[in-house]
């Protein structure tokens, strides 16, 4: 995609691409967007920004802290387009999150779960000493009362 992003940040406005674009978004007529491209300085500096933003999709023109990202074709990518996603696959993410909130707290759960059977089965053990300790010391025991 880039070579860097600052190569994003200073885009040559590709008029092709997004003319139509930027002409419905700024409301403005084909002859001052042919007008615009033949006078780049003449063009409002927010019409700059929006086709510099719309020409490059590097986010961080209008977000510095979004600097590095860009969007193209629906997909926001690291620069590099090494890392990108599409919308769906952002709900994806927020459905796997939640998911996986959800197992840490079953894990968290089933943990005290096994501390509880640890309890029990102690409690078993002391229970079984107790008759063991009255099947021996029972009668002495009642012979002392």
């Amino acid at each position: 995609m880039y070579q860097s992003p600052e190569d994003a940040l200073d885009p040559v406005i590709d008029w092709h691409r997004i003319g139509d674009t930027l002409r419905t978004l700024c409301r403005v007529s084909e002859a001052t967007i042919r007008r615009w491209r033949r006078q780049p300085e003449r063009m409002p500096a927010a019409a700059q920004v929006l086709a510099r933003l719309l020409s490059s999709g590097h986010l961080g023109i209008l977000w510095p802290a979004w600097h590095g990202y860009i969007i193209r074709d629906d997909t926001l990518a690291w620069w590099s387009g090494e890392y990108a996603i599409r919308p769906g696959q952002v709900s994806g993410y927020d459905w796997l999150e939640r998911s996986l909130d959800r197992s840490h707290q079953e894990i968290r759960r089933l943990e005290r779960l096994v501390k509880l059977d640890q309890v029990a089965a102690i409690r078993d053990d002391l229970a079984g000493l107790v008759e063991r300790l009255d099947a021996i010391a029972g009668p002495a025991r009642q012979r002392v009362r």
